[in-house]
């Protein structure tokens, strides 16, 4: 199965003079299929400043770079969706994913893994950056303990318990960081003896890290 996203321009008029900004939408299909109609990213860009091939605006401004980065996101979110769709072999199309991007779609999801991810996209653009990295580091996090520790594709919303939230939070406690081994015997721990992250306190008795849960 194969998502194809493409960025087009739209005028909001017929026959809008090029001299003039048009903006960009994005067109998805799958497997060959397209949604019924293409998705607004209200970025607006002359015709000449468009490359078609690249699917980029021209030039080397903060402005121009701000936008690619906008246009670039909104395709890593369609992606997510595309992709945890298909982790829960459920119905995959061109108009579902559109209809799940914009908030539209009522379908039922259960997957933890999936419902993160569309939570992701649909609440992207109402948050800073600094606070969308930090949820998709937590996803990062959740999504390495249920592929690679529990090898699976996905866990129900129905299968977490508190026992299973207790797992969780040891294995996240303990789990390697930037390269680093897990300590223990012929383990790299904290360097220096310091204690690890998860052991230290702050000043009000409570842990200094909790998990990304």
């Amino acid at each position: 199965m194969a998502l194809v996203i493409r960025f087009k321009l739209r005028s909001k008029r017929k026959n809008t003079p090029k001299a003039l900004s048009h903006y960009v939408s994005i067109r998805l299909r799958v497997n060959g299929l397209a949604a019924k109609s293409d998705i607004a990213t209200g970025v607006a860009v002359g015709f000449a400043e468009w490359d078609s091939k690249k699917q980029l605006i021209k030039g080397r401004a903060d402005l121009t770079a701000a936008k690619n980065q906008q246009l670039r996101q909104m395709a890593t979110d369609l992606t997510e969706i595309f992709n945890a769709l298909n982790a829960q072999n459920k119905p995959v199309s061109a108009e579902i994913i559109k209809q799940m991007y914009t908030g539209k779609s009522q379908a039922i999801t259960t997957g933890v893994l999936q419902l993160y991810g569309v939570f992701l996209a649909q609440h992207h653009k109402n948050v800073s950056a600094d606070t969308l990295q930090s949820w998709k580091s937590r996803q990062a996090a959740l999504t390495q303990y249920v592929q690679h520790k529990l090898k699976r594709k996905d866990v129900q919303l129905s299968e977490i318990t508190p026992r299973w939230a207790n797992e969780y939070y040891e294995w996240y406690k303990s789990r390697p960081r930037n390269g680093q081994k897990r300590g223990g015997a012929g383990g790299v721990g904290p360097k220096n003896g310091a204690k690890p992250r998860h052991q230290r306190r702050r000043t009000d008795g409570q842990p200094a890290g909790g998990p990304d849960f």
